[in-house]
């Protein structure tokens, strides 16, 4: 999916901008940030970015974002710890 500029035109991000923001944000999930972009710039069309600016736009969205949180230890931690009943013996 593209992603609209101000000019109307469309901004597809090649593979060597790929791989750069992969290798910077490892932890996130690039496509679907840029489908996120790509939405909200639809959306707020005096917002929309211009070719020189967009790579920038991209870069600071997805500095912005907040990686996922997957500690799926501490969670099981925490549900056997609603679970446990051991105190009321």
């Amino acid at each position: 999916m593209g992603i609209i500029l101000k000019d109307g035109s469309l901004f597809f991000a090649d593979d060597e901008f790929m791989q750069i923001l992969a290798h910077t944000h490892k932890d996130k999930d690039i496509q679907q940030a840029l489908n996120e972009m790509a939405s909200w710039c639809y959306a707020n069309p005096s917002k929309r970015k211009t070719n020189r600016g967009i790579k920038r736009f991209i870069n600071s969205w997805l500095s912005r974002q907040r990686a996922p949180i997957v500690d799926s230890t501490r969670a099981r931690t925490l549900q056997e710890d609603y679970n446990d009943t051991s105190w009321a013996n």
